[in-house]
């Protein structure tokens, strides 16, 4: 066992014992023997205790681990749980519980945890520890991965915990083993990079490093296995492939006959980035860009149809050898599973089962697969092995397929040791479902191609049908039936990429539902897992990861490739690459979508949004023909009427084309005009209709114009730190409100309750592209509380993620958003410049991003009284008065 507290003294003592909290909770003394712990909850208050190093009051601890009993009865439990710790078998025999009074916490030095320990051998530069604690931690899933399901209080104290950790440990270690690098240390480094590999397979900047240490010490052979790892595992995980950076950091350290291969025709970038910003050569920009689209699209299907194929007119045949046992004593449990893997695949219409004695006679004659081939007919082989360690019966599978002897999937499945049978049949199911979309046709790219059974295909189409309306009322509608279609069948990817993409449309209120979007994440990662071509479930993750990162737009680009005629994945392609400062390339994809579907309503609408920032009115306007000739009814046109509007500045005229046509019979927002509605509203500061036309809370209005605090629960439930920050109609007016009421402290500790650290913010912020906007309150707020260094750095931070070839050219909020940022830090003359020069491109402020009156804004406090910036502000305000004017008695 590792005596980690002679090399780490700064956090762990001598005789201190530690909570393993990567992967499932683990408590040991100094010299490594286990201390039992009963009871979940018990482990689960250490956990806490250990990880928030924090004094927390009784109160607190039983409404996280009792929060659906009553206050008496919580607390009862709590005393129990602590009389079972205090008669634990401690180090030096005293338990390290402090409870005075109210208070709970744990004595100085006499209890840590793994990640504190990585953190101070980290900072040292002890990579031999660091090394040891990662071999040590083992991770098996996520941190403290059995403490999942106690209480939904802890649940949510999970979620918001591991949305920091282990990253920032990891962060850390891999800040290290850089500087070890750079240092000259590359024998240590190799072997820590390993050990940092096998927690983060996928991350491709560990990689990197890798490369640089294996040219260091003249190991391409290393260099190459890595790449082929990572391949593999991007590839298992997020069906892509390793960035161009990676790719050509690897070309440039790897030796020249270890050169990686081509990529597939499949992964051919849909959309192109555009090389220059001319509009002299965005004609032929665009046409390259839709002749490199249909080529993509062509050269996928070329890749599909190249692919050992399956004859039509007849179902898969896959034989099933008999599994192997290792020791022979699971002779039984092999046979066993045999059987219940032959029944699960026998409920699958799309396969044929070669028999069970022609099965078992070949699989004792070792046969090739060429001869499987041969003999039988068999398309696929699926053959595994049981193995015995650490207590558990565990499971090896793989499938192979006998055209060209290729192992296309492998997977390993555990049970307990105790009572292995009582998990054979569910092990027979997985398997089962891991093989359904790999043997569908064309390795199962669509729903179709994939079975399940009739009352299941049944939800799943009739949710299909709700999503495509685009109604509130309808996700939630759709997400109850995918969430028992995934009952029924918990292997059918298609819904499960359905319930991820049902889940965030439902998470659409004024402030978002952090647990909806964990569902979301959840229900995302199964879809692919199931089913790694599946090109819907390639489109949701892209939507989930968020528009501004390159993750999304690789995997919107692999599901166009799987299926080109996915509007969804264009449309939501063609938001990345607008939030990515490409609005040509992004009208390209928005382009392609309405193409394909000319009446289909959010591309539309992207689309005459993006001309509008743009500055191309006549756009609108040939959009408008072309959906009238397709046969748009009056809310697609009063839409697109609005945004032609809006285009000019013309709230009035989008106010009444809206009143003629955007509205149903209950006088609600259609679906079409949605947006335009709240556009036009908020700049028009007519809030109060809000509620009625859109649905927005009676105490939306007050908030916005800064007349109320931002509520702390939304219809009974609490709103967590995180969703204060990432809420996109809620967030700036409230972190507004909270400054302008002179709570710049509260403001602070629910962002570090949120995120912890800068640079989660900046991650997470720009994901819910938030950033640019929220970023000059908060470092106001950090300024106000005497944090300047942080303050800089996020205002650094939602600089740079501004500042991108061709955006602060088009996009007026652009504009002043960056003045925002200018005026937090000081640059006052900076930001009047931009701040003049959105206003003079007809730039008025939304209302919730920005106030109405630019005296609201928290980043504009000292250019009150500036002769520039009142004179801005009163033409923003004149304009938006003699809208209202204009407006009249609509009937709104």
């Amino acid at each position: 066992m590792l005596d980690v507290p002679t090399r780490v003294r700064p956090v762990l003592q001598r005789g201190a014992a530690r909570v393993h909290a990567l992967g499932r909770f683990r408590l040991t003394r100094e010299d490594g023997r286990a201390i039992p712990v009963r009871s979940r909850k018990a482990r689960a208050l250490l956990a806490y205790l250990a990880l928030t190093g924090k004094t927390a009051l009784r109160g607190e601890i039983a409404a996280l681990l009792w929060s659906d009993r009553g206050e008496e009865q919580a607390r009862a439990s709590l005393r129990q749980t602590l009389h079972e710790l205090r008669r634990l078998d401690w180090t030096g025999g005293e338990s390290p519980l402090l409870a005075d009074g109210e208070t709970l916490s744990l004595s100085p030095g006499a209890l840590t945890h793994d990640l504190a320990a990585m953190r101070a051998a980290a900072e040292a530069d002890d990579l031999g520890t660091l090394t040891e604690l990662l071999n040590d931690a083992a991770p098996d899933g996520a941190l403290l991965a059995d403490l999942d399901g106690i209480d939904r209080e802890l649940d949510q104290w999970l979620r918001q915990f591991r949305a920091r950790e282990p990253g920032d440990t990891i962060d850390a270690v891999q800040a290290a083993a850089d500087r070890a690098v750079a240092g000259g240390r590359h024998h240590e480094a190799k072997a820590l990079l390993a050990a940092l590999e096998a927690c983060e397979p996928t991350r491709e900047d560990i990689a990197r490093l890798q490369f640089r240490v294996a040219r260091a010490l003249h190991d391409d052979h290393m260099a190459a296995r890595r790449w082929d790892r990572l391949v593999a595992a991007l590839d298992s995980e997020l069906g892509t492939r390793p960035s161009p950076a990676t790719e050509q950091a690897y070309r440039a350290l790897a030796a020249p006959e270890t050169s990686p291969p081509p990529s597939p025709p499949g992964a051919v970038s849909a959309v192109p980035r555009a090389v220059g910003r001319s509009r002299a050569g965005l004609p032929l920009l665009i046409g390259l860009s839709l002749l490199l689209l249909l080529l993509a699209g062509l050269a996928a299907a070329w890749w599909w149809s190249a692919r050992p194929a399956i004859a039509p007119d007849r179902p898969v045949v896959v034989a099933v050898v008999p599994f192997e046992a290792r020791p022979g004593t699971l002779d039984f449990l092999a046979a066993g599973l045999w059987e219940d893997t032959r029944t699960a695949l026998a409920r699958n219409p799309g396969l044929r089962l070669l028999g069970r004695a022609t099965s078992d006679a070949n699989g004792s004659a070792r046969l090739t697969p060429a001869e499987w081939r041969r003999r039988t007919g068999a398309d696929y082989l699926l053959g595994g092995y049981l193995d015995q360690r650490a207590g558990k019966v565990s499971v090896t599978a793989e499938l192979t397929r006998t055209a060209d002897g290729l192992v296309i999937w492998q997977g390993r499945f555990e049970a307990p040791a105790g009572e292995p049978a009582s998990g054979q049949s569910s092990i027979a199911s997985a398997i089962e479902g891991q093989l359904r979309s790999r043997l569908a046709p064309g390795g199962g790219r669509l729903a179709e191609q994939i079975t399940t059974s009739s009352d299941v295909q049944a939800l799943y189409g009739e949710s299909a049908i709700l999503l495509g309306g685009r109604r509130y009322e309808d996700h939630a509608r759709a997400r109850g039936l995918l969430l028992e279609a995934v009952r029924r069948d918990p292997q059918y990817a298609p819904a499960w990429a359905a319930l991820a993409q049902a889940a965030i449309f439902t998470n659409a209120g004024v402030v978002d539902n952090a647990a909806l979007r964990e569902e979301s994440l959840r229900a995302s990662r199964r879809a692919l897992q199931l089913a790694p071509n599946l090109a819907k479930a390639h489109a949701v993750a892209g939507l989930l990861m968020g528009d501004d990162t390159a993750a999304a737009r690789a995997h919107l680009r692999r599901a166009i490739a799987l299926d080109p005629s996915d509007v969804d994945a264009w449309n939501w392609l063609g938001n990345s690459l607008a939030r990515d400062g490409d609005p040509e390339l992004s009208m390209t994809a928005y382009r392609t979508a309405t193409g394909l579907d000319p009446l289909y309503t959010p591309a539309l609408m992207n689309l005459a949004q993006t001309a509008g920032d743009l500055d191309r009115p006549d756009e609108i306007d040939r959009l408008a023909a072309a959906s009238r000739r397709a046969g748009a009814g009056p809310d697609i046109l009063a839409a697109l009427a609005a945004y032609r509007a809006l285009a000019d500045n013309d709230l009035s005229q989008a106010a009444k084309a809206l009143a003629r046509g955007g509205k149903d019979d209950e006088g609600r927002a259609r679906p079409a005009s949605f947006m335009p509605w709240i556009l036009t509203l908020q700049r028009l500061d007519m809030l109060e209709p809000l509620h009625r036309i859109v649905g927005c809370p009676r105490w939306y209005p007050a908030l916005m114009r800064g007349q109320s605090m931002p509520p702390a629960a939304i219809d009974g439930r609490k709103v967590t730190p995180e969703e204060f920050w990432l809420s996109f109609y809620y967030s700036y007016a409230a972190a507004r409100a909270l400054y302008n009421h002179g709570e710049t402290e509260r403001l602070v500790t629910l962002y570090r309750q949120a995120f912890g650290t800068a640079d989660r913010f900046l991650a997470e912020a720009r994901r819910a592209q938030q950033l640019s906007s929220t970023a000059p309150t908060l470092a106001m707020a950090l300024l106000a509380q005497r944090q300047p260094a942080e303050a800089r750095y996020i205002l650094a931070g939602a600089e740079r993620d501004l500042d991108k070839p061709g955006r602060r050219a088009w996009q007026r909020d652009d504009l002043a958003d960056l003045a925002a940022i200018k005026a937090a830090q000081g640059e006052h003359q900076e930001a009047l410049a931009l701040l003049g020069r959105a206003v003079d491109r007809k730039w008025l402020p939304d209302g919730r991003a920005k106030p109405i009156d630019l005296r609201q804004e928290p980043a504009f406090a000292k250019l009150r009284g500036d002769p520039r910036f009142d004179a801005l502000r009163s033409r923003i305000l004149a304009t938006v008065t003699r809208e209202r004017a204009e407006t009249g008695s609509l009937p709104l």
